[in-house]
């Protein structure tokens, strides 16, 4: 990088170019050798700068500091300077150095924009709505400058609310560098962002598109794959069936790993067709059969000594034809036995047909790759493409096996398919491979805590307070308050966990007044030690604070209401919370989906059961709605008892009890001056007798 620069001067000069040796010398020399403080400044800049050059931050910053000492109104240095200190995360000097560029040079567009960034970073209204304003004034004096919008669009990408914003500015800054730059290729973490933008704001077809987009720059810049392969990017138009866009892509499974082999149809992003070099026609009579008719000669040395039908394996993945795709079943000396019959007509039967075989296409080889796969993995899991999703993880793992982030995928896909024990080794796996790792220690401790087993999830949310982590230390803290508060009916400890749990929840407020998952922790306290009113104002706090993002707190009203005899407000609460997890698909208060349905469908059984018998205290004709709350009791147990994956002797008694209760209210209907029908009264005793051998069942296992 060090040139002479070729072109004439007009003094006869020698120049060079990025010669950052001799910039040393010469700053050096031109520091010692004077006394004027505004030539000592500029020669500390450029000292500065090159140390900055060659990412030595630490005497850039120093140097940058000097020079500003030096001269206060060099704004290059104090910009300098502000970077450096953004790189050493000291983000509320760096803003205040920025102030002072401003003040000086108003309209610096690179000051404006990275003011804008930490502006945004602080997190509050008043400093996002400055950050914007900055960042807008960038983008008025500079209205083509791609890297401005790109900006923007990274800032409003922090806050979830604007992520549609956010995408929008991206696709912006897209069309601008096509205008500005069209040569220029547009980065891959750019389209990564966009990528992940669309996947949150659920255009997952969107996303999948600029996951391909983001791959396909990887492939065409060569310094991500140089030292890993010998890479040559191919622009084949024979793109649409995904058939060797990828030269490197050959019949041996060099893009393949045993037990992480991509072969899924929506993970075309990571494999290709490769042509075998073999021509085929169809077995008379069988259509499994493909019988050999041509045979390429392999070119390549290192095979010479097979042919391309040996490279074949059964299992291998092949497509015959345009779009006819199939499995190798057997492999015989002259033919191939396929799973599936091909289908000819009787005139395309004496035809000869080309074979192409699913390859590895090397993507997985390069790290930066890896995220983008990872990426896509999340977004077969949101869509529910489970298998997809396990293969992407399985080959991210066998690949590089330090990316802890797959194992815990992996662990989560287990667990919510009901299987602990694979879900318990692949955190074995993940905590073989980064051992103490607060992310897998945090997925170890939540899975002691789906299976209520309360003393070793303590033991690890203590080893993650331990650690200090700050922004585990929380989450830690707010798990601990949660095993003890499930833990009060433990003997003789009742009010010692309590007041665990609320000091828990208190330090946790203490550090961060907005954790509204402590909040949401005291409220429960509070309503455990009666103090309802507190407790309703702590979780109307947390929905408002929270944007009610926190399911929990909706059951929790339900049951401050259904306590103050408030029936209709606390079923709005219930079924707000199952129209909430029904659409997300996230259980709160049980192991699985089904389970935390039939809990939440009991709360509403019991709100409508104890509605009814409040009712009934009337004792007259106001009574007359018990009857029918009696029903939608019964219905929502009959509902629960269908979502419990087994047989609930609790649930079972309880629709005994509703049976029992509303026949006897049918049968109090004429002293409460109601009428009644003779098929109401045949109804209730319909029901009575229904109930009557699983209340003796019940009885004998008693």
């Amino acid at each position: 990088m060090k040139d002479v620069w070729k072109d004439g001067s007009q003094t006869n000069l020698k120049l060079w170019k990025k010669d950052y040796d001799r910039v040393l010398t010469l700053a050096k020399n031109a520091y010692n050798s004077t006394s004027v403080t505004q030539i000592q400044a500029e020669s500390l800049f450029l000292l500065a700068r090159v140390f900055h050059i060659r990412n030595d931050e630490a005497n850039a910053l120093k140097y940058y500091d000097r020079a500003c000492k030096l001269a206060p109104d060099l704004s290059p240095a104090r910009f300098g300077l502000a970077q450096t200190l953004v790189w050493e995360e000291h983000y509320d000097q760096a803003a205040a150095h920025l102030k002072l560029v401003l003040g000086t040079s108003a309209n610096a567009t690179d000051a404006l924009a990275l003011l804008g960034l930490l502006e945004v970073k602080n997190n509050t209204a008043a400093d996002r709505k400055s950050a914007f304003t900055y960042l807008k004034k960038a983008i008025d004096l500079d209205p083509l400058n791609p890297d401005l919008v790109l900006l923007e669009a990274l800032a409003l990408q922090q806050q979830e609310s604007d992520y549609s914003k956010s995408l929008e500015k991206y696709k912006k800054a897209i069309e601008l560098m096509e205008v500005v730059s069209p040569s220029k290729k547009i980065p891959f973490e750019v389209l990564t962002n966009m990528g992940v933008l669309c996947h949150e704001t659920k255009k997952l077809e969107e996303a999948i598109v600029y996951y391909g987009r983001a791959l396909q720059a990887l492939d065409e810049d060569k310094h991500y794959y140089a030292p890993f392969v010998d890479w040559e990017y191919s622009d084949d138009e024979d793109d649409e069936n995904n058939t060797t866009s990828l030269k490197t892509a050959t019949l041996d499974k060099h893009g393949d790993v045993d037990g992480g082999i991509v072969r899924h149809a929506d993970n075309h992003l990571f494999w290709v067709y490769v042509d075998v070099g073999v021509t085929l026609k169809v077995k008379e009579g069988d259509e499994t059969v493909l019988i050999v008719v041509e045979e390429k000669e392999d070119d390549e040395e290192n095979d010479a000594a097979l042919s391309p039908l040996e490279k074949l394996s059964v299992g291998d993945f092949v497509r015959i034809g345009n779009d006819f795709e199939s499995e190798v079943k057997a492999l015989e000396q002259n033919s191939i036995v396929i799973a599936k019959p091909y289908p000819k007509s009787e005139e395309e039967k004496e035809e000869q047909v080309k074979i192409h075989v699913k390859r590895g296409n090397r993507r997985l080889c390069n790290p930066p790759a890896i995220s983008v796969a990872f990426n896509l993995a999340r977004l077969h899991e949101s869509a529910g493409r489970i298998i997809p999703a396990v293969e992407l993880h399985k080959a991210i793992v066998k690949r590089h096996p330090a990316y802890v982030n797959s194992y815990l995928r992996l662990a989560c896909i287990s667990r919510d398919c009901g299987s602990l024990h694979h879900c318990s080794e692949w955190l074995k796996a993940a905590m073989t491979v980064a051992p103490g790792n607060p992310e897998v220690l945090t997925l170890v401790g939540n899975l002691h805590l789906s299976l209520c087993d309360w003393a070793p999830a303590q033991s690890v949310f203590d080893q993650l307070l331990s650690q200090k982590v700050p922004n585990v230390e929380a989450y830690a803290m707010l798990s601990l308050g949660n095993i003890y508060f499930n833990n009060l009916k433990t003997p003789k400890k009742y009010s010692k966990h309590l007041q665990y749990a609320a000091d828990l929840y208190k330090r946790i407020l203490t550090k961060d007044k907005a954790n509204a998952y402590a909040a949401n922790g005291l409220g429960t306290v509070l309503a455990e030690k009666g103090e309802l009113f507190k407790a309703k104002e702590v979780f109307h706090r947390v929905r408002e604070v929270s944007g009610d993002t926190i399911l929990d707190t909706l059951l929790n009203l339900g049951h401050i209401y259904l306590a103050q005899k408030k029936h209709p407000e606390a079923l709005q609460m219930y079924q707000s919370y199952r129209t909430r997890t029904r659409s997300t698909g996230a259980p709160i208060t049980s192991k699985s989906q089904d389970d935390d349905d039939a809990e939440v469908l009991l709360y509403i059984a019991f709100a409508y059961f104890d509605w009814a018998r409040q009712t009934e205290l009337f004792n007259d004709a106001r009574a007359a709605p018990a009857d029918e709350r009696y029903k939608k009791c019964t219905e929502f147990i009959e509902l629960a008892m269908k979502k419990s994956r087994k047989e609930n002797v609790l649930l079972r008694y309880n629709w005994c009890m509703t049976k029992l209760h509303a026949a006897n209210c049918v049968l109090q209907k004429l002293t409460r001056n109601i009428r009644r029908t003779a098929q109401e009264v045949q109804d209730a005793l319909n029901g009575l007798e229904e109930s009557l051998p699983y209340v003796q069942k019940i009885g004998r296992a008693s």
